[in-house]
């Protein structure tokens, strides 16, 4: 129904039509615009618990184990400063000690964890930001490209008007 008002004021060249089809257009914006944004608001502690958790706690079990969970794990603890799945007790080896990931330093197992925080606290807490962040600047290029099509209409029909004006007065 959308395109067939912006199609059909354009064949018509009824800039009633065609400043309706902008608006429309806008509306819809805004509508998915928000939509999306309370959706995701809602949905995203729900998300942080599905079967990607999981797989994220296994790599922790599995650390010492499988070599590319030890990796992933020791980046993870590093890049975000967490220690653990949910605190560093989960992460601890048998003899009291800690993966040097948990310390701070390179290589060195230590016996008191510089970070005390677990990485499934930490990750979302960190990473909130960036994803409102990047949700934010995708809405905002959305509403650059409808706001832009709305100024082409509007410029279309300024040169369609005085082009008609032009050969009224000619004729």
């Amino acid at each position: 129904f959308v395109s067939f008002v912006g199609f059909w004021g354009a064949i018509r060249e009824n800039t009633f039509l065609l400043k309706s089809y902008a608006w429309i257009l806008l509306f819809i914006l805004f509508f998915k615009m928000w939509g999306a944004i309370f959706i995701a608001i809602s949905s995203y502690r729900e998300r942080t618990h599905s079967s990607n958790v999981s797989e994220f706690k296994n790599m922790f079990d599995h650390y010492g184990v499988v070599s590319g969970d030890t990796v992933l794990v020791d980046a993870v603890q590093t890049t975000f400063h967490c220690c653990g799945y949910d605190r560093p007790h989960s992460i601890e080896f048998g003899n009291a000690t800690y993966p040097w990931s948990c310390c701070g330093f390179q290589n060195q197992i230590c016996a008191k964890p510089t970070f005390t925080e677990g990485c499934a606290e930490r990750i979302p807490e960190v990473m909130s930001p960036i994803l409102f962040t990047i949700t934010i600047l995708y809405y905002t290029a959305v509403a650059i490209q409808v706001t832009m099509k709305v100024y082409l209409i509007d410029t279309a029909l300024g040169v369609y008007k005085s082009r008609r004006s032009f050969n009224e007065i000619n004729l």
